[in-house]
């Protein structure tokens, strides 16, 4: 990524250098720009760069032409990065919007702007909403594409995953068996969708408490991903982090230490430090010491995951509450309740501006403090 962005920022400078400074190539490039900082984690400079976008498709093209809507779709997957989930959703329905009035109802883009519509509602635990999303996408799908087509098996193991959230293990497994055909049927049997598959079922598996079968898609998922890529591809790390939720609810600690240990080494080799997936790292290291009962360990992981977090993703993310909500937990165990409480609150403070208020995160961050003031007025009496 890093020479793509190189290559990328050369030929904006040339476009700049050579065309009018509202012309659409421009824009055409702060998008690719957009992306690539995408990739690298950089989202505040890809928000950038998509809005300058943006600003000129504005100016040059008529409001309802398709590069606007492809451009507020981007606009939303930045969004949702940044954890801005409802600007997230108010971008991407613009961009279905235009879609719809321009394009045909059956049009693959329609699809893939209701299948972004369902990670936003999944965001924002409206699990509903985003089966209805899902559906819809998967209804434009079946209409123009083959029945074994890849596009359908991805709809396939999104639509899972939604099944997963709503607590329907035995849907879930249908819907990601269904797509597991489908790839294994046209693809390659070590393709990169494949694992992907087999990651997700894993998942569901877990969710189900079958966890030899856990393990067994875990390791076909990282069997397949270590043959098709570079032993330090940003990709594995996020199987070693599944596969150590595994070795965590099985109970071995220090197995998942390990794993996450792989995982964090990996990451520190080929992303900047403050790459957001580092912080994840820390934040994944940090519980695991909390479950080994290293609390002074859990307590340096658990920080350094802000750090990077607060750095890269701002102070008011989504993962920054999920993060200080963990330090709150770390600084009870340690019997530490006035820096739980202070903690606790800031996540809570978060989570109330991010997410509806019956999401799920806000009724267990509420639970944990009013624990920490229980436990604290048992000390005082």
């Amino acid at each position: 990524y890093a020479k793509a962005l190189e290559l990328q920022q050369k030929a904006h400078t040339i476009r700049e250098q050579v065309l009018e400074s509202n012309h659409p190539d421009i824009a055409i490039s702060f998008n690719n720009l957009a992306g690539i900082y995408q990739e690298l984690g950089e989202y505040k400079k890809a928000l950038d760069a998509i809005q300058n976008a943006i600003a000129i498709e504005d100016q040059v093209l008529e409001p309802n032409y398709p590069a606007i809507a492809t451009s507020h779709s981007n606009l939303s997957n930045i969004y949702l990065d940044l954890g801005e989930y409802e600007k997230a959703l108010e971008a991407q329905q613009k961009a279905i919007t235009i879609r719809n009035q321009v394009l045909k109802t059956n049009h693959p883009d329609v699809a893939n702007s209701h299948n972004s519509l369902a990670m936003i509602y999944q965001n924002l635990g409206n699990y509903k909403k985003a089966m209805e999303a899902q559906q819809k996408a998967i209804e434009i799908q079946e209409q123009v594409l083959e029945s074994n087509h890849p596009d359908l098996a991805i709809h396939y193991s999104n639509l899972s995953l939604i099944y997963l959230d709503l607590g329907d293990s035995e849907n879930a497994l249908k819907a990601q068996q269904k797509a597991i055909a489908i790839e294994e049927k046209v693809l390659e049997s070590n393709h990169p969708n494949i694992a992907t598959s087999y990651n997700n079922l894993a998942l569901i598996y877990r969710n189900s408490g079958d966890y030899e079968k856990v393990l067994e898609a875990q390791q076909k998922a990282i069997a397949i991903m270590e043959h098709v890529l570079e032993p330090n591809h940003p990709t594995i790390p996020t199987l070693y982090g599944n596969l150590a939720v595994y070795y965590q609810e099985s109970g071995d600690y220090e197995k998942a230490l390990e794993v996450q240990q792989k995982a964090l080494t990996i990451r520190e080799q080929v992303l900047e430090s403050n790459h957001p997936d580092i912080g994840l790292s820390y934040h994944n290291l940090a519980a695991n010491y909390y479950l080994l009962e290293d609390y002074e360990k859990a307590l340096e992981a658990q920080q350094k995951a802000i750090a990077i977090r607060e750095q890269a993703l701002g102070s008011n993310h989504p993962q920054i509450a999920l993060s200080y909500f963990n330090l709150s937990r770390i600084y009870s165990a340690l019997d530490k309740l006035t820096s739980a409480i202070e903690f606790g609150e800031k996540a809570y403070a978060i989570l109330t501006v991010k997410l509806p208020s019956n999401h799920e995160y806000i009724q267990i961050c509420l639970h944990e403090i009013a624990s920490y003031y229980n436990q604290r007025g048992q000390q005082y009496q």
